[in-house]
């Protein structure tokens, strides 16, 4: 469908704004991701979001989207939606890739090459990340084409076919199982989670779940709820880690936190740990380091709806506290216009 794309300024964050007119005549339905192509012929995928004041025939972007588009103010453009997977499993099959690397290390780059990242399936790929060019293909299903999200919880299992590029000691194919997540799926952690993140984007924040943080010595890290928020022009930013919700988190794992936190390129401004039990003690700790502990103690009679609601209060309070203690000056008025972003919005949700 062709749409005007124009550039709102007053948008930080890689978002895109669509009346639900628009929406509802693409052909929306929950789980679809709005695809925008300028005139130019340059693409890029976005989760859209409502804001009923926008004309029917105009897509609000932010400056971040419209330089990915490679347009100024105002295009001319197409919109349409896909429907995108989200597969437990894939494998994965090397065609090729230079320069020659072992398996273990060949593991390792594809979870940091295809982590958190839309691909097609059944279609040969080239991918470039650093010194490394792999060519492969996402096997999928039936052998037809689809579009799909690899995130943090996709098992990938590689498949070579490609002799002496992937040195084991044989020569001839050979086949390896990587991950880019090790642990196995907890359904009260992600119905926690995904609770979570339902509600902080009904709230306006970009939200996004089991997010591939690369730190700077190259590690990968997975966070499992991060969300942004212009705020008086400041993006804020918030982590939130549900690992611990059935155990219970120690002192020396807050440690190891801060020194992650610390190697992000981007440091939030916000870091809350959701866990089942925590002691005085590594509470105390962590909240020296500025790291929030929310303990739930018995998690087996909480609804993960209303774990979500106690977290989203919990912040809430944070931020009327902050304000309350500071007087007249910047921080006060920042803080207060953060707790009102807690306050139920109408103009726009995330969808």
């Amino acid at each position: 469908m062709k749409v005007i794309i124009e550039t709102s300024n007053s948008l930080r964050q890689p978002v895109a704004l669509v009346s639900r007119r628009l929406l509802l005549a693409l052909g929306y339905k929950p789980g679809k991701q709005l695809v925008l192509k300028s005139s130019n012929g340059k693409s890029v995928l976005l989760i859209p979001r409502i804001a009923e004041t926008i004309k029917p025939n105009t897509i609000l972007v932010s400056p971040i989207v419209a330089g990915m588009l490679g347009i100024k103010d105002i295009d001319l453009g197409e919109a349409h939606l896909v429907s995108i997977e989200k597969p437990r499993e894939i494998l994965v099959e090397i065609l090729d890739i230079k320069p020659s690397v072992d398996k273990e290390k060949l593991a390792k780059l594809l979870a940091s090459i295809l982590a958190n990242k839309v691909v097609p399936t059944n279609k040969q790929l080239t991918l470039k990340q650093g010194d490394y060019t792999v060519r492969l293909q996402v096997l999928l299903g039936n052998g037809k084409q689809a579009l799909i999200h690899i995130t943090g919880n996709t098992r990938i299992t590689i498949k070579s076919k490609y002799k002496s590029k992937i040195s084991d000691g044989k020569q001839g194919g050979n086949e390896e199982e990587g991950t880019v997540r090790d642990e196995k799926s907890d359904p009260l952690h992600e119905q926690v989670k995904n609770s979570i993140a339902t509600n902080l984007a009904k709230l306006g924040f970009t939200v996004d779940t089991d997010v591939p943080v690369k730190l700077r010595d190259g590690r990968l890290v997975r966070i499992d709820v991060r969300a942004l928020k212009n705020v008086g022009g400041i993006v804020f930013e918030i982590w939130i880690d549900c690992s611990k919700i059935r155990g219970r988190i120690e002192a020396h794992e807050i440690t190891r936190l801060v020194e992650v936190i610390g190697s992000a390129a981007k440091i939030p401004n916000l870091v809350m740990i959701v866990t089942g039990e925590a002691s005085e003690k590594t509470i105390a700790i962590a909240r020296s380091r500025g790291i929030l502990v929310y303990s739930l103690g018995n998690t087996a009679s909480i609804m993960p709806e209303e774990i979500s609601s106690r977290i989203t209060i919990r912040l809430s309070n944070i931020f009327k506290e902050l304000a309350g203690t500071l007087h007249g000056n910047h921080e006060q008025s920042l803080f207060r216009r953060i707790s009102m972003i807690f306050k139920p919005r109408t103009s726009y949700v995330s969808v």
